[in-house]
């Protein structure tokens, strides 16, 4: 049969791997239906206690490299884009993110859709 000789990476990348340095990550795990819950979030622009409706606009709306008269790359996504507060933001109203760990979400403002992949 076929074998394989696997080696520990030299860098590591999540905070709960042993010898890594501190990450965004925080060693959080989660499910699809959180990932969920925080994406109709996002879409809902309304005032709460804890993030007021012009934090979670400067998140997915609001196009800070626009502002300062810097552009992001077209071939960075493959698609021109700004950058939200964490999210990329487009013209067209999308928003989006791309994980660490290959999980992704992108959310449609208009018309309050969104798809997310992990």
């Amino acid at each position: 049969g076929l074998s394989y000789d696997f080696k520990e990476a030299e860098r590591k990348i999540f905070t709960y791997e042993r010898g890594s340095a501190l990450n965004g990550d925080g060693g959080m795990f989660s499910t699809i239906q959180d990932y969920q819950r925080f994406v109709r979030w996002m879409l809902s622009l309304e005032d709460n206690r804890i993030v007021p409706k012009d934090l979670k606009q400067s998140f997915c709306q609001t196009d800070h490299l626009a502002r300062q008269g810097l552009a992001m790359p077209e071939d960075f996504l493959g698609f021109a884009s700004g950058f939200g507060l964490g999210t990329y933001v487009t013209p067209q109203g999308l928003c989006g993110w791309s994980g660490l760990a290959n999980t992704h979400f992108v959310c449609d403002q208009r018309t309050g859709r969104y798809a997310i992949a992990m």
